[in-house]
């Protein structure tokens, strides 16, 4: 069974280089920074989820907008 179930859909995701120091404070315990080619980045997400099905429970949410 799957946990969650949900098509995906209209993604777009911007990335931008930041100093790892202004991270570092926001960090969990326990946790670090993953970098790639040396540097830091962080990312902003955004998508449209359809057809959210939860528990193998039937879609509750059949569009957001």
């Amino acid at each position: 069974m799957n946990f969650l179930k949900a098509g995906w859909r209209k993604l777009a995701i911007i990335n931008y280089e930041i100093d790892p120091a202004l991270l570092l404070q926001y960090l969990p315990i326990g946790t670090e920074l993953d970098y790639y080619q040396g540097k830091c980045y962080i990312s902003l997400v955004g998508f449209m989820f359809l057809n959210t099905g939860l528990l193998g429970l039937p879609a509750f949410i059949r569009s957001a907008c």
